[in-house]
């Protein structure tokens, strides 16, 4: 009695701890099962965000190209524009400026002037202006003068060839991928991923796919017709600028302080403050807005650093000619008007009575003049006793709080601007002064507070202005410069473009915002750990065989421009014959060729396909335990 006892106990031993080690065994498989879904479907997703990044990368690029391609001509023409004005502003300050406030404000601009031409010498050093006749050309150039390929095009050259290996391979990488995942999880086991090489129809753009995007910010025309795509300049980088529109009249605004302006055709207008614009008391929600794109934001950050450190110098002027010019070159405007291809360089004569001379008997040839001004506002007259008090006056054209500068501003009138005929008096060689007032309901610069009327409503306050004009020079026009053309490829089909999705070829429920699916097969060898001949018995596959599903989508803007593709495990529908059912899933095992899945063997894929065909009718309880 107690040797069959302890047979009975053993054997009730050996079968509790083999039930346990299956139901280990099973936990593992589907583990390996999701592990194996997760890591075939994050490789496919991981693989569109490279290429959308990739896309991405080439539009800054080519926008890189268009800007830095111009920067040398640009430096070294500002840098001819400023000496002439750095010597025109030390003979006035020589012959005396007038008022504290007007020398202190040219004197602050002649050293803003100084630095101006310091920070221009240090780039046109590194640029090679003058010493380097290539300058940027190694990098902008397709074809350089030395015969080889710029390094910007061959950046974009190498991005071109990452996206089409990363997407002719995606399949295989995908399938191999899974079945390391299965593998991390069940070293003796095996898995695979459905379709057999996951492929995704894509085809090659050119240049013209790159125009919208550049310029633009939006994808290329023959994508962006479809639906839900906003592209990575408006989803990802949010470049957007908002609009609003009225169409009701409700957005109610205040009326005008009574404004004035100056007596000079170059006079600016009135130095901010309360009520000299229209105050929105309604601002309801924005209503469309616009998106920029990578080489309206990269000009946005040169003008801005012109605006900080070059305040008093055309730097963005000389180069928009060369930005407009290039981007007509690589896709020319279709209203055909073409931006000049050459430019005349300045060629500047600060003296004020042989300007006056050429101005008399020849001026066609004055193309510009140049005056430096500087005004102030005032809440006091010139002849009040208080004029001039701290707090009560301030420069208009001075910088913004916070930026450096100094309070004058440059002012070009196109041909020949004679001040004698303006009417204002002259205070000193070559400055002028013009006085005028306009009204505002507060300004806060120079001391004035709101004031109401026993109604309610703002009372206009006046504003003195003073306006000094110091005359700077003419331009003669100097002799005119070619603006490079860096796109000088043979034929527009060598330049490599981005990689694209083929939407005529995708299949339905992957268009729009559809998603992609797969599926992940998992075999683990059985383990009884003890008389595995008595426990084992005769399951119809064998092995253990596990099962998942895994869906990769792009939520944000299905296209490969977008990188915020994504992968999920996914249910697997049961009892149904929709695609990504288990009966889809098991209808394309069946078709599918085990020589396509690395590590199976026929009799091995034939087996775990027979066990899947059998459990069929139980799959809707074993896929929803």
């Amino acid at each position: 009695m107690t040797l069959l006892a302890l047979v009975l106990l053993v054997g009730l031993v050996a079968y509790v701890m083999n039930l346990g080690r299956e139901v280990n065994r099973r936990i593992e498989a589907q583990n390996a099962a999701d592990a194996a879904a997760a890591a075939g479907a994050g490789w496919i997703a991981r693989s569109l965000n490279t290429v959308a990044s990739n896309n991405v990368a080439m539009t800054r690029l080519i926008s890189l190209i268009i800007v830095a391609d111009g920067m040398p001509q640009a430096v070294d023409v500002t840098r001819a524009d400023q000496r002439p004005l750095e010597r025109a502003l030390e003979q006035q300050l020589r012959r005396g400026a007038g008022p504290g406030w007007v020398d202190n404000a040219l004197d602050r601009a002649r050293a803003q002037v100084d630095d101006n031409l310091n920070l221009l010498n240090t780039a046109a050093t590194n640029l090679g202006v003058g010493s380097n006749p290539d300058d940027v050309a190694p990098l902008t150039m397709y074809q350089t003068p030395s015969g080889n390929r710029g390094r910007f095009w061959i950046g974009i050259s190498a991005l071109a060839g990452h996206s089409a290996t990363a997407m002719r391979h995606l399949g295989s990488l995908a399938q191999i991928n899974a079945g390391e995942g299965s593998r991390a999880n069940i070293k003796s086991g095996r898995g695979l991923l459905l379709p057999a090489r996951p492929q995704i129809p894509w085809q090659r753009g050119d240049l013209a796919d790159l125009r919208r995007p550049v310029l633009h910010g939006l994808l290329p025309q023959r994508i962006d017709a479809m639906p839900n795509k906003r592209g990575p300049f408006d989803a990802v980088f949010g470049w957007r600028h908002i609009e609003r529109s009225d169409p009701d009249g409700k957005y109610q605004q205040s009326r005008r302080a009574s404004g004035g302006a100056g007596n000079t055709p170059i006079s600016g207008g009135a130095g901010g403050g309360g009520g000299t614009g229209f105050v929105v008391t309604d601002p309801g929600e924005p209503e469309a807005y616009h998106v920029s794109g990578p080489l309206a934001r990269l000009r946005r950050r040169v003008t801005h650093f012109a605006r900080d450190e070059l305040p008093l110098a055309r730097f963005m002027s000389w180069l928009g000619r060369h930005i407009r010019r290039k981007r007509h070159l690589l896709w020319p405007r279709r209203d055909g008007d073409a931006p000049a291809a050459s430019f005349i360089e300045p060629n500047w004569e600060i003296s004020f009575p042989r300007s006056t001379a050429i101005g008399k008997n020849r001026p066609e040839r004055i193309r510009a003049t140049r005056f430096v001004a500087v005004e102030i506002k005032s809440r006091y007259d010139r002849s009040h006793p208080s004029f001039l008090s701290p707090g009560s006056w301030a420069y208009v054209s001075g910088r913004p709080p916070g930026r450096r500068g100094p309070p004058a501003r440059l002012v070009h009138a196109g041909g020949w601007e004679d001040p004698r005929d303006w009417g204002v008096p002259r205070i000193t060689d070559f400055i002028w002064r013009d006085t005028w007032t306009y009204q505002v309901f507060f300004d806060r610069s120079i001391g004035i507070r709101q004031r109401l009327d026993p109604l309610g409503n703002p009372i206009p306050q006046t504003v003195h202005r003073i306006d000094t004009f110091m005359f700077a020079g003419v331009d003669l026009g100097g002799p005119s410069r070619t603006i490079r053309n860096p796109f000088n490829f043979g034929s527009r089909d060598a330049v490599e473009g981005p990689v694209l999705l083929d939407h005529g070829t995708l299949p339905p429920a992957a268009r729009g915002r559809g998603r992609l699916r797969y599926l992940a097969v998992t075999e683990s060898p059985r383990g009884e750990l003890m008389w595995k001949d008595r426990f084992t018995g005769s399951p119809p596959s064998g092995p253990r065989v596990a099962l998942a599903a895994a869906e990769v989508f792009n939520n944000h803007s299905w296209d490969l421009w977008t990188p915020m593709w994504h992968a999920q495990l996914a249910p697997i529908a049961a009892g149904t014959p929709q695609r990504g059912s288990y009966r889809d899933w098991l209808s394309r095992l069946r078709s599918a060729n085990a020589g396509r899945f690395p590590g199976w063997s026929p009799s091995a894929y034939n087996r775990v396909v027979s066990h899947l065909q059998g459990i069929e009718p139980l799959a809707t309880e074993m896929l929803t335990h």
